[in-house]
């Protein structure tokens, strides 16, 4: 016969720290009860059992007598780590949270979720979405993010998120355009052609070069081995030695004229690069946020206007949201 029992559960382990929640460990140690069929008199002893850290140490400092009942021993440890002793230290959190360094949008809004949830338990779900949105927008690290966020109207916390990857990519999109208005056309095309013409000279002439090098060394070496002989014999006009003086100086020819036609090409370049930049000046820099000339969207008066009014609303709305949800 096969065995129908369920397989035994071990507890999660209680460390009683201010993040922990004896109330939501105590539910899961149940569970773990009624599947292990642990009858009331061994519930104490399997509870004890699980207790780390500060949670040990006050099941050290309470009476034997609340160590041997289970529901003592459960009450004991529920007034010291309940989650009503720890909802001031999450609101306090919660107020000082702000985006960390290496952090993205969407865990720091997941941490704020949880401040929230812990910090205001007895509220609705959509005030503490609304407190971890405000908390959110207030804590962000770039400043002219946080600015520009705040502008723009969000009623959850996902949109605010959303809000922020948006403005994120368009600050990459702005720098792309503003990059590409400063660098004139003609430097883009001399340094194409200097990479791709330019290159193919140097490397025909240097090679040319050594080339013409090395016959005239031969040159020499054959000249200077050469015996002096008087004879009536006519010298055959096939002489090896000015054969070879003959093709250095034809390479010799050679390197000067792709010398030439390097001077030519890059004097040529450099007057099409002076056309280009003045057929295309360079047009005014726009501000991406009013389209006026003048300053950037970094510095622009009408943002921050708007953003100060903005910011006077969003203030007013937390203090209201900060009311009711301690009322």
């Amino acid at each position: 016969m096969t065995d129908n029992k369920p397989a035994r559960r071990h507890p999660p382990d209680f460390h009683g720290k201010p993040t922990d929640d004896f109330d939501a460990f105590k539910l899961q140690f149940e569970g773990c009860c009624v599947i292990n069929d642990w009858k009331p008199e061994v519930k104490a002893t399997h509870l004890a059992i699980c207790l780390r850290g500060a949670a040990l140490q006050t099941y050290k400092e309470i009476t034997q007598e609340e160590r041997d009942d289970y529901k003592k021993l459960t009450e004991a440890l529920s007034r010291r780590f309940s989650p009503a002793k720890n909802e001031d230290l999450a609101f306090a959190e919660l107020r000082g949270r702000f985006q960390k360094p290496s952090e993205s949008f969407a865990e720091f809004a997941n941490a704020l979720t949880s401040l929230a949830t812990r910090a205001f338990p007895a509220a609705t779900t959509a005030i503490r979405e609304k407190m971890a949105m405000v908390t959110f927008l207030d804590g962000l690290a770039d400043a002219e993010l946080r600015k520009e966020a705040k502008r723009r109207k969000v009623d959850t916390l996902n949109q605010a998120v959303q809000t922020c990857l948006e403005i994120e990519a368009e600050n990459r999109q702005d720098a792309l355009r503003q990059l590409r208005r400063d660098t004139p056309a003609a430097v883009t095309v001399a340094a194409i052609g200097e990479s791709e013409e330019v290159k193919k000279l140097n490397e025909r002439i240097e090679a040319l070069t050594s080339a013409a090098s090395y016959w005239r060394d031969c040159a020499e070496k054959v000249e200077d081995s050469r015996t002096p002989q008087v004879s009536h014999v006519h010298t055959p006009s096939t002489d090896p030695a000015q054969e070879q003086l003959r093709l250095i100086k034809q390479l010799t020819d050679q390197v000067a004229s792709l010398q030439v036609a390097q001077q030519e090409l890059r004097r040529e370049m450099e007057q099409n690069g002076q056309r280009q930049n003045n057929r295309r000046p360079p047009k005014p820099r726009l501000c991406f946020f009013c389209d006026e000339p003048g300053h950037v969207i970094m510095s622009c008066p009408k943002k921050k206007a708007a953003v100060e009014q903005e910011g006077r609303g969003r203030q007013a709305e937390t203090e209201e949201l900060n009311y009711n949800a301690r009322r």
